[in-house]
């Protein structure tokens, strides 16, 4: 399911993370100044590449001499 935020564009206040379905009604009116005016984004990302094929770096990753 993606993972959407809004903002509105009167009051700048931000709605982060909100779980649906590219079919469902976008959410309209701000919680903060009660305006009809929130504007869809699309978040970060919900999944993630696992297995053999995907190559993750750690922080604990040592650097080759030719970095």
């Amino acid at each position: 399911m993606p993972i959407f935020d809004y903002v509105c564009e009167k009051c700048r206040h931000e709605i982060l993370d909100v779980f649906q379905k590219f079919d469902e009604p976008n959410l309209i009116y701000c919680p903060e100044c009660g305006e009809d005016t929130l504007k869809k984004q699309l978040g970060r990302a919900n999944f993630q590449l696992k297995g053999d094929g995907w190559y993750r770096p750690s922080p604990t990753d040592e650097k080759s001499e030719s970095e």
